[in-house]
């Protein structure tokens, strides 16, 4: 997947769906919409860039580095519970992992695994986002290395 827009690319398993939301980023609830989301039911996308019946298996957003905090993405609504610096396309980032604990009214729902990656290239700020709901398979190992080997950084 090439996003001309947010300036990445990444590559996912063949069996996986995917949405290149390129042309409809826009506002969402939380200020921001995903560049880009895919998943192996690619659940949540249902042909718009913004959630359906739950979140995408992972999307990926990008925005300017200047946003003021508490008005970016990758908030999380639980206890952080690891932090890694992680290295990707040359570019340093950092890999952080959550369990939500709050009984929300929308997803994440409580008891979920949140991994958030985070890199910095020039004045732009990329988040890729791996959401796990309870009962659901444990991909965070794929997720790991299409992130790892695949995402490219192209502004």
């Amino acid at each position: 997947m090439s996003n001309k827009g947010g300036q990445f690319s990444l590559r996912y398993p063949c069996d996986w769906g995917s949405l290149n939301c390129d042309p409809q980023v826009a506002s969402n609830a939380q200020g921001f919409s995903p560049n880009a989301a895919f998943g192996p039911d690619f659940k949540g996308a249902k042909d718009t860039c913004f959630y359906g019946e739950g979140p995408p298996t992972s999307w990926v957003v990008e925005f300017p580095s200047d946003t003021p905090q508490g008005s970016r993405p990758g908030q999380y609504v639980g206890e952080l519970t690891s932090s890694t610096p992680i290295t990707v396309d040359g570019v340093q980032g950092t890999r952080q992992t959550a369990t939500v604990s709050a009984d929300n009214t929308i997803p994440p729902v409580k008891g979920a695994t949140e991994v958030v990656y985070t890199f910095t290239v020039a004045s732009r700020t990329y988040i890729v986002y791996y959401t796990r709901e309870p009962g659901e398979p444990d991909l965070a190992a794929t997720v790991d290395l299409l992130v790892e080997r695949t995402l490219k950084f192209t502004a």
